[in-house]
């Protein structure tokens, strides 16, 4: 349904350089279509799109998202927005429950505001913390980062906080594209808050730690698209 591939993990020029190795691999990408109906009663036969065509099928995934599960959270009264709010010990409204993983809203490390990262070593780390804060550490949790990392045919790509801007506005883009190739660092305030690599993704670590650390790259800006970064 959405207007590219990985249309939540990618920029518009990323999905196009994954949706060439794709076609180029014998896969037929169709964007802006919806299924509206499933054929086949002992087994799958195809598809109906929205648009009426016909695709013959034996198998249909479907991949559409996931909200968290918060209905205890609300039926207990506890606070709950986009996801159950927990504070920087990751304890909710109730002082006596805490809440961890793709059920928290935490504090994202790249937009510097609430916000849900349902992913695995997210849920680690916040179960560890949540569990020493219930013992009565009282253990700061930093906050969390949107982080994917997919391969296709050989083709690594991998991106982490904000990678798509609605507002340029207080925001500084660099980036380089080639045919199989490409880099994009999101900067505000000399400090890198979002990243997309495609191809070439030897500096995701350091950059990850860049982000997490909030370190201030203005003196190292200009190398940033270097291959020898």
């Amino acid at each position: 349904k959405s207007p590219q591939v990985l249309s939540q993990m990618l920029d518009l020029e990323a999905a196009r350089i994954i949706a060439s190795v794709l076609e180029k691999n014998g896969i037929r990408i169709i964007t802006g279509r919806d299924a509206k109906e499933v054929l086949g009663r002992e087994s799958i036969e195809g598809i109906i799109l929205d648009n009426g065509e016909r695709l013959n099928c034996q198998m249909v995934i479907i991949g559409k998202g996931v909200a968290p599960n918060t209905e205890l959270a609300t039926s207990g009264g506890i606070k709950v927005e986009e996801g159950i709010v927990v504070d920087e010990f990751l304890q909710t409204s109730d002082k006596d429950i805490f809440a961890a993983g793709d059920v928290a809203e935490t504090f994202d490390i790249a937009s510097a505001s609430r916000r849900i990262n349902a992913l695995w070593p997210c849920a680690v780390e916040q179960g560890e913390i949540a569990a020493l804060n219930m013992l009565g550490k009282k253990v700061i949790y930093d906050g969390s980062l949107s982080m994917n990392s997919v391969d296709f045919f050989g083709l690594g790509c991998i991106s982490m906080g904000i990678t798509k801007l609605k507002d340029e506005k207080g925001y500084e883009v660099i980036s380089k594209v080639g045919e199989d190739i490409y880099k994009k660092f999101v900067l505000k305030e000399n400090r890198i808050v979002g990243m997309v690599l495609v191809g070439d993704i030897r500096v995701a670590g350091i950059v990850s730690a860049l982000i997490k650390n909030k370190i201030d790259v203005s003196s190292i800006k200009h190398l940033l698209l270097d291959d020898t970064f």
